[in-house]
C-alpha cells in the first residue's frame, strides 16, 4: 500500500512539473504553427467548397428546369444528365472537405497527445532526446 501511495505522489509529482526544454519549446511552436497553418486552409476550403456547392446546385436546378419541356428530345435528356453529374461532383468536393476536416481534428489530437508524451518523457529523463531505456 505504502508503494502504491508513493508511485501516486511521484507520478503526480511528474504531471505537475512543467518541461521547460529549449528543444520542447520549439517543437510546441511549430506544433502550433503547422496546426494554425492547417485550420487557416480548412477555413478557406470550407468557404470555397460552401460556395461551389450553392453554385452547383442552383446551375443544376436551372438545368432541370430548362430540361422539363425538353425531357423528350437528345438536348432535354442531356440537360438532366448534366444536372446530376454536376450535383454529383458538388457532394464529392463536399465529401473531400468534411474527410479534411477531420483529418485534422485527428491530427490536433495526435500532436497534443505527441506533445503531452514528450514532456512527460522530458521530466523524467532531463535532456535525454531519445526513447526512454529500460
Amino acid at each position: 500500500m505504502a508503494n502504491e501511495c508513493e508511485q501516486t505522489s511521484l507520478r503526480d509529482r511528474l504531471l505537475a512539473q512543467q518541461a521547460t526544454s529549449p528543444k520542447l519549446d520549439d517543437y510546441r511552436k511549430e506544433m502550433t504553427a503547422m496546426l494554425e497553418r492547417a485550420e487557416k486552409r480548412l477555413r478557406f476550403e470550407k468557404w470555397f467548397v460552401g460556395s461551389l456547392w450553392i453554385f452547383l446546385v442552383f446551375t443544376a436546378v436551372m438545368m432541370l428546369l430548362a430540361s422539363g419541356p425538353l425531357i423528350n428530345t437528345p438536348k432535354g435528356t442531356w440537360l438532366a444528365i448534366m444536372a446530376c453529374i454536376w450535383l454529383l461532383y458538388g457532394a464529392v468536393e463536399l465529401l473531400k472537405h468534411f474527410m479534411n476536416r477531420y483529418r485534422v481534428e485527428l491530427l490536433k489530437e495526435i500532436k497534443h497527445l505527441e506533445l503531452e508524451v514528450r514532456e512527460l518523457r522530458e521530466a523524467i529523463n532531463p535532456g535525454h532526446d531519445g526513447p526512454p531505456t529500460a
